[in-house]
C-alpha cells in the first residue's frame, strides 16, 4: 500500500504535502535547507563525539574511587589531585572549542564565500577541522580516564601527532578542492 492509498477516517486520502511539510519542519528546525548530505552528517558527526566525549566523561568520573588525573603532559608525569568535578574541565573546553569554531567558521569563513559549491565546501572543511579537533580532546580525556584508573600511561604522542598533522593537511586540501571547483 502507497502513502497516497491510505485513507483517512473522515472518507478523504492521505496527502503527500504532509510528507513535504514535515521535510520543511525538520529541514527549518536543523537549517539543513540546501545543504548537501556529506555536509549534514559531518556535522551530526561533530555533535555524536560531543556526545560521546560527555557520556564517557560522566560515566567514568562516577567509577573514579578517591583521585584522577586531572592533567597529561606530553613529557611529564601526570598530576594527580582528589576527586572534582575539574573532571570535567576537558569536556567543558571541548564544548567551548567546539561553538566558537563553529561560530567563528560561520560567520568569517563560510559567509565569504562567492557562491553556493564555495560555501559547501567552506563548511565541509569547518566541520571537518572541528571533527579532527574533537576527535583530539576525546584522545586527551580517555588519556587521563585511564590514568586515573591505573589502566594507562596518558597521552600517546605518535597518535596526538597523527591528528594533528590532519589537522594541518586540512589546508592544502581545502586549497586543491577549491582550485579543482573554479575550474
Amino acid at each position: 500500500m502507497l502513502p497516497s492509498d491510505i485513507h483517512i477516517a473522515e472518507g478523504g486520502t492521505y496527502n503527500s504535502g504532509v510528507k513535504n511539510s514535515l521535510r520543511e519542519v525538520v529541514s527549518r528546525a536543523f537549517r539543513l535547507r540546501g545543504r548537501r548530505p556529506s555536509v549534514v552528517l559531518l556535522l551530526w558527526s561533530n555533535w555524536i563525539l560531543l556526545g560521546v566525549s560527555w557520556g564517557m566523561s560522566v560515566k567514568a568520573y562516577f567509577g573514579l574511587h578517591g583521585r584522577m588525573a586531572l592533567w597529561s603532559s606530553l613529557w611529564t608525569q601526570p598530576v594527580f589531585v582528589g576527586k572534582s568535578r575539574l573532571f570535567f574541565f576537558y569536556p567543558a573546553v571541548q564544548l567551548a572549542v567546539f561553538m566558537a569554531g563553529l561560530s567563528v567558521g560561520r560567520n568569517l569563513f563560510i559567509k565569504a564565500a562567492d557562491t553556493s559549491d564555495l560555501a559547501s565546501l567552506k563548511t565541509e572543511i569547518t566541520y571537518l577541522e572541528l571533527i579532527f579537533i574533537n576527535v583530539l580532546f576525546i584522545h586527551l580525556q580517555t588519556g587521563l580516564i585511564l590514568v586515573s584508573y591505573g589502566l594507562g600511561r596518558g597521552v600517546n604522542k605518535s597518535y596526538m601527532a597523527i591528528v594533528a598533522a590532519v589537522i594541518v593537511m586540512l589546508v592544502p586540501y581545502y586549497h586543491i578542492r577549491r582550485r579543482i571547483l573554479h575550474r
